[in-house]
């Protein structure tokens, strides 16, 4: 039988990983502004409203992998205007829902497809 409060621990479970979470984030913010002479930070928070509007100089990394979804989404945009004559934000009278039901069961059927080459084509007899 166990002696202890399992609510009482989860709550202080919940407590302790909030604050290391809470100072997690102060730590970071500190480090990420400790060398910006314009900023102030008090009390371990970044004090927006007396901040100046500057951009911090920070190296700016690219991934190769996100390059390339933002080139497809933009040709993808570009396929979809010249197919419908609208962008998407201007499109109201679509079926939204519906449109990404389909698309997720187009995405299933090629997950499956996939899994089966994978497999060596191999299917499963149909009941």
């Amino acid at each position: 039988m166990n002696n202890y409060n399992k609510d009482w621990v989860m709550d202080e479970w919940n407590k302790a990983f909030n604050e290391a979470m809470r100072k997690k984030f102060n730590d970071g913010v500190e480090k990420l502004y400790a060398n910006v002479s314009y900023g102030k930070i008090s009390n371990g928070y970044l004090d927006i409203m007396n901040t100046p509007e500057k951009p911090v100089n920070v190296e700016t990394i690219t991934d190769p992998v996100i390059e390339l979804l933002k080139q497809k989404f933009d040709e993808r945009s570009q396929a979809g205007i010249s197919k419908y004559g609208t962008t998407l934000a201007d499109n109201n009278h679509d079926d939204f829902l519906m449109h990404l039901l389909e698309e997720q069961m187009d995405s299933c059927a090629y997950l499956m497809k996939l899994i089966l080459d994978r497999r060596g084509n191999n299917l499963p007899e149909i009941k």
